[in-house]
């Protein structure tokens, strides 16, 4: 199943040095007090945490029902050369000297390094590095290599095994990165964000073939056993805060993440089945199977938050939006989403009074509050999950009496609204100041991108900020920040930009906790750093994607902003069509887009001048205080 290589290399007349830090060396000379806190590393098969007792494995549990976790196996690679000061002391009264630690984004390693001085004139090295190798993906390599200064070792170098994986590394980074330019610390907080997620999932290139990949839970591959970690289970955190970013990475990953899904479509059948409704219902918790294991702790988390199944679909439009992927759309997408409409229909309720459909006893994303009626989020995911399996409906198959059904429930959703404050309510009977746990309502501004007024998109944030609890996920300011630059606040979207982060990094390898220092969370929150990222590429780069009801696929372009206190920034690597882009944000409203690469598909922009402009190689756009739009045309195919 893997392999652990071990090896030693002793190395003579080298030069010995220290790493220095850089936005993509985390170097440190302390380890975090709570050891949860130490870089994760994996490739897609297999991940373990530094120091960490257990390796798991992508797709392994243990356990039935809600008791199901990922399953661990002995870290036999969790070795650490020890140096022995009696051994010293023959030259002279001897301390040792502090160990180096650095996390390598860059190259995907961590390692650790003492320079001992031995004799006069000698000195020794001592280097530790260890890593889950990107190409040789069923290996752990524990890599010891001795130095010294002297001449008197024979010398033997690791450096080919170590190259082989790096270069896996080196192409992500060719392929995706956000650059920034005058704040290191930031730089290095967006690094580590971007390493451990995409650190989770299997490389594109490896010696074997990769497995069937089983989902990314929000504290990823490393991670599973305890409860703190999800026990390695698939939540809406994977549509909804992670994949937004991750087809960015590779598309090939998303659509990876999207399969593992639809390859558990007959569970959900069966889950529609049992619990008394068509279609397909997707279970709160997933893990090998697809079958409901949420813990026997939360029975009611499994009932009633039901906007998992709409989540879905809101992925499926996302990932469509950015790849314009048509033959997926009728294969892939065609199947989940009409599968989980037929769910939606038959979860709604009818209501005679007021003559629009309801959604009765549910939680939304507030577990704080359940058995509520028409929580808003819920409401609106189910609406515009309707809405785009109608349209795909449309574009694959032509429009049918069953897909008329679902746009009429969709036309007809209830949708909590307080006239005389102009905002919505979380759910019915919702009272204004009522303490909630994380981001909810406001989600109806963005990800979810349901059409309201500003006035009204600003009441719900001004409304919800003052409630949300202090112990809330990274991701809720996340939210904030995004919307309040939407209606036009920066400086309170600067606010709650760097509240969601500051408070939630470890300090040592820019690890993220769920909750921040003054509670108790999860290690390495991968949901919070999808947020995160979210917040650079939605928010301040100013990017949206849509699908028109002719199937055109559209990278909106808004308003861009620079992060709080820094120079510039560019993204690089935001794949649309299949084609890749960069954005740099100068400030002031100023940006330019750059094409980095166009593939087959022929895109357009638009607003720019009167007439559509065919994008060509190597084209860069200067944009100041403009909206604009970049599209595919019109969907071509009909199965």
């Amino acid at each position: 199943m893997f392999s652990i290589a071990l090896q030693l290399f002793l190395i003579q007349n080298a030069a010995l040095t220290f790493a220095q830090s850089d936005e993509f060396h985390l170097v440190t000379s302390n380890l975090p007090k709570d050891l949860n806190f130490m870089p994760s590393l994996a490739n897609g098969h297999l991940g373990f945490t530094v120091f960490g007792d257990a390796i798991y494995f992508n797709g392994v549990y243990n356990g039935e029902a809600g008791n199901s976790r990922r399953a661990r196996l002995p870290n036999n690679l969790n070795l650490t050369i020890e140096i022995f000061s009696e051994h010293l002391r023959a030259y002279r009264q001897y301390q040792l000297p502090p160990t180096q630690y650095v996390m390598n984004l860059r190259d995907g390693y961590f390692q650790w390094q003492q320079n001992l001085s031995v004799s006069l004139g000698d000195t020794v090295q001592i280097i530790q590095r260890i890593y889950a190798h990107r190409y040789f993906n069923r290996a752990l390599i524990y890599d010891l290599s001795i130095s010294r200064t002297s001449n008197q070792v024979l010398r033997f170098s690791s450096q080919e095994l170590l190259n082989k994986h790096a270069q896996e590394w080196e192409r992500f980074w060719e392929n995706f990165h956000i650059e920034i330019k005058g704040s290191l610390v930031l730089s290095q907080i967006i690094n580590a964000g971007v390493f451990y997620l995409a650190n989770s999932l299997p490389s594109p290139a490896s010696n074997q073939r990769n497995n069937p990949y089983y989902g990314l839970s929000p504290t990823g591959l490393a991670r599973g056993q305890l409860d703190a970690d999800y026990q390695g289970h698939s939540f809406w955190d994977t549509e909804i805060w992670m994949l937004p970013i991750i087809t960015h990475f590779n598309t090939d990953w998303s659509r990876g993440l999207l399969k593992y899904r639809s390859d558990r479509l007959k569970a959900a059948n069966y889950n529609a089945m049992a619990t008394g409704y068509r279609g397909a219902r997707f279970p709160w918790e997933s893990a090998f199977t697809g079958v409901e294991v949420t813990n026997p702790c939360c029975p009611e988390v499994a009932q009633q938050q039901i906007h998992i199944s709409a989540d879905i679909v809101l992925a499926l439009q996302h990932f469509y939006a950015v790849t314009h992927d048509e033959t997926w759309l009728c294969g892939t997408g065609w199947t989940l989403a009409s599968e989980i409409a037929e769910f939606l229909i038959s979860r709604v309720t009818w209501n005679t009074t007021t003559d629009l459909y309801h959604v009765e006893n549910v939680m939304g994303p507030d577990e704080d509050h359940n058995h509520v009626n028409d929580n808003a989020y819920t409401n609106v995911a189910f609406k515009k999950a309707l809405e785009f399996a109608s349209i795909v409906s449309s574009l694959c198959w032509n429009q049918t009496e069953q897909s008329k059904a679902w746009l009429n429930v969709a036309q007809k959703m209830f949708l909590p609204y307080n006239k005389s404050k102009d905002y919505h309510p979380e759910y019915a009977g919702y009272e204004t100041g009522e303490p909630i746990k994380q981001a909810d309502a406001i989600l109806l501004g963005f990800p979810l991108q349901l059409d309201m007024v500003n006035t009204t998109r600003y009441n719900d944030l001004i409304l919800y900020e003052n409630v949300t609890r202090a112990s809330g996920p990274a991701m809720t300011w996340s939210m904030f920040a995004i919307n309040f630059l939407d209606v036009g606040f920066k400086t309170k979207a600067d606010h709650y930009f760097v509240k969601g982060f500051e408070d939630y990094i470890r300090p040592e390898f820019k690890v993220w906790s769920e909750t921040s220092f003054y509670f108790k969370g999860s290690s390495n929150f991968l949901t919070g750093i999808g947020g995160f990222l979210q917040s650079i590429l939605y928010g301040y780069a100013g990017i949206r994607f849509y699908v028109d009801p002719k199937g055109r696929s559209q990278m909106l372009l808004k308003q861009s902003h620079l992060l709080p206190e820094i120079k510039t920034f560019t993204v690089k690597g935001i794949k649309f069509g299949n084609a890749s882009f960069a954005l740099t944000v100068f400030g002031n409203g100023n940006s330019l887009l750059t094409c980095l690469s166009l593939g087959s598909l022929p895109l357009q922009l638009i607003g720019k001048t009167q007439e559509p402009i065919i994008l060509t190689d190597n084209c860069a756009i200067s944009l100041k205080n403009e909206t604009v739009t970049i599209q595919t045309s019109e969907f071509t195919s009909k199965l």
